[in-house]
């Protein structure tokens, strides 16, 4: 089921998607978004998948297909909200086949969507790095997409201050807004797990439970730290297991 909103002023069309998409839900709201894009000439897509649950059959999948074909050159700007990983990387690997300039926003940051819909630009951070009270416990957050300048500038100059000074160190990495990485970026981060094999004594993983818990189990065979997943809603609990040392 598809909800449709909008105002006569903007040019922003609204559309939330609830449960499993049906073959003939896209052939209901085109033309009322045809609609729109002949009023408008083009228009920004609001597509909220928080509800998503993927698609009833193959011909559903093919309709919903066949409308990205049909109007991704009538559309400027898509903002998606993700609720979920998968959301995140079936969006992702979209982008590369649409003309719209498409972003994917997390669900706290709907607000966001909204404002960059309107025009507003909104600056590219894809690191954050904090401390949480105790000098041995760092954070790091991931936003979208990490280049190899993100690892090169940012984290490991970052990351080899504080194993200087604190080693061995706890880390809680948030994934819950991660969107993958570039090609140097992913051969930087292995260099540096290599070389920093024993500076480490626990890293905490926040995400989607089994994506997060995948990502675990594929690096623990290769660090000596205790390494635990934690779902996105307990980040709490995950910086309290990182700081028990």
């Amino acid at each position: 089921m598809i909800d449709l909103s909008f105002t006569a002023e903007s040019n922003i069309v609204a559309a939330k998607i609830r449960g499993e998409l049906q073959a003939s839900d896209w052939n209901d709201v085109a033309p009322i978004i045809d609609k729109q894009i002949t009023e408008h000439g083009k228009i920004n897509l609001l597509l909220d998948a928080t509800d998503f649950d993927g698609w009833e059959n193959l011909n559903a999948a093919k309709n919903h297909l066949s409308f990205v074909k049909n109007h991704h050159n009538k559309i400027q700007r898509v903002a998606v909200i993700a609720g979920k990983r998968w959301q995140h990387w079936i969006a992702a690997a979209a982008s590369v086949f649409v003309n719209a300039d498409l972003k994917i926003f997390a669900e706290d940051l709907a607000y966001k969507a909204q404002e960059w819909l309107q025009g507003n630009e909104i600056p590219e951070l894809h690191l954050s790095i904090k401390c949480h009270g105790q000098a041995h416990v760092f954070g790091i957050k991931a936003y979208g997409k990490i280049s190899t300048d993100d690892y090169e500038k940012i984290l490991i100059p970052a990351m080899e201050d504080m194993i200087k000074e604190h080693s061995p160190i706890n880390v809680v990495v948030d994934l819950s807004e991660f969107q993958g990485m570039e090609a140097g970026a992913f051969w930087d981060d292995f260099k540096f797990g290599i070389k920093h094999l024993n500076d480490f004594q626990r890293m905490a993983i926040v995400g989607e439970q089994k994506w997060i818990d995948w990502v675990a189990k594929l690096a623990d065979p290769v660090t000596k730290a205790q390494i635990k997943a934690f779902h996105t809603n307990n980040v709490k609990k995950a910086w309290h297991w990182a700081g028990e040392l």
